[in-house]
């Protein structure tokens, strides 16, 4: 059995977290430069779920031994792609940059090149016009 485990985009800070963690209503995660707990999100409005961009670890690494985590934006020898999850296959799945199914593996045979949050002009067809991010 896999490990569930998640991440969160926090945007008031624009910071990956790794790994975070849930109780009632917030997010948090153990800051192990401080050793204290911190809570994510905007204190004054709850901490709320809904100020946090959770994304789920899909079980899977790619190539290089690098956690895929959805809402990574991948590279194989045929394109770019993002990991999301499909609702009628109840798993993981990699779309283009048209948002279409792609057929093939996640995992071995790509490259973890960025995410959607903190890299989405990779999203935009940016990859071609900047190869240095890739």
């Amino acid at each position: 059995m896999r490990e569930i485990r998640f991440r969160g985009y926090c945007p008031h800070d624009k910071k990956m977290y790794l790994p975070v963690y849930f109780d009632n209503l917030e997010v948090w995660w153990w800051n192990p430069e401080t050793g204290k707990v911190e809570i994510l999100g905007d204190r004054y409005l709850n901490t709320m779920l809904i100020f946090i961009e959770v994304m789920q670890f899909t079980g899977l690494k790619d190539r290089n031994g690098v956690e895929i985590y959805e809402g990574d934006i991948l590279k194989r020898a045929d394109g770019i792609f993002k990991v999301a999850w499909d609702d009628s296959e109840a798993g993981f799945n990699m779309y283009d940059l048209k948002n279409t199914f792609v057929w093939g593996s996640v995992g071995w045979d790509t490259e973890i090149i960025g995410n959607i949050y903190e890299n989405p002009i990779l999203l935009e067809g940016g990859a071609r016009e900047h190869p240095e991010t890739i």
